[in-house]
């Protein structure tokens, strides 16, 4: 009576195993992707032949990014330095995957451009103190593209590339904006972003 107790409660236990399973067998999420970054920026001055410039480590690069029905924003900027440049993109004139190469807003006609640009360049005039230049697509001629090679709707991931060209512009490491002349200067930021999330 006893053994015929025990191999009741050890069929049991076995049949409870069985249907439990266990979580390692059940399916796992696909992990998400790492997201990568890269960034540059370079200024040359026609009247010295004089170039200055720097790409930004991986880790050096901040971003953000957001989509609505009214429109998608992306946003880089370099901690080590001194470089933001924000992209706009009205919700109508995505397509309807998001990818595309979108043409730049830009004087004399933003309206014939889709991204809106604006570029911020920070300048440290003394300690706790910062000034900065702006440039964007209603203040300047820019030329250029954005570029969108990827969009992981159900994870909210975009991937793809960008640069932006301002020609004749001031330089916006003089912060003198006296009488005195300014020096003029081309100045050209691109990067590249791959599994971004965006809010």
């Amino acid at each position: 009576m006893q053994l015929l107790r025990r191999l009741t409660f050890l069929a049991a236990l076995t049949l409870s195993t069985m249907g439990c399973g266990s979580k390692e067998d059940e399916p796992q999420p696909a992990p998400v992707p790492a997201a990568e970054f890269a960034l540059y920026r370079s200024i040359y001055y026609p009247a010295t032949a004089e170039t200055t410039g720097i790409r930004y480590a991986p880790i050096e690069i901040k971003t953000s990014g957001a989509l609505s029905e009214q429109e998608l924003t992306l946003h880089f900027s370099g901690s080590a330095g001194p470089d933001a440049i924000t992209f706009t993109l009205p919700g109508q004139q995505l397509t309807s995957g998001l990818t595309g190469t979108y043409t730049l807003q830009s004087l004399p006609n933003p309206a014939e451009g889709v991204a809106d640009v604006w570029y911020v360049f920070t300048r440290a005039e003394a300690p706790g103190s910062t000034q900065g230049s702006i440039y964007g697509s209603h203040m300047h001629q820019l030329s250029g593209y954005l570029k969108i090679t990827a969009f992981d709707r159900q994870r909210r991931l975009i991937s793809g590339e960008y640069e932006v060209t301002m020609d004749n512009i001031s330089d916006p490491y003089d912060s003198n904006w006296g009488p005195s002349p300014i020096r003029r200067c081309n100045l050209e930021i691109g990067g590249s972003f791959k599994n971004m999330p965006l809010k």
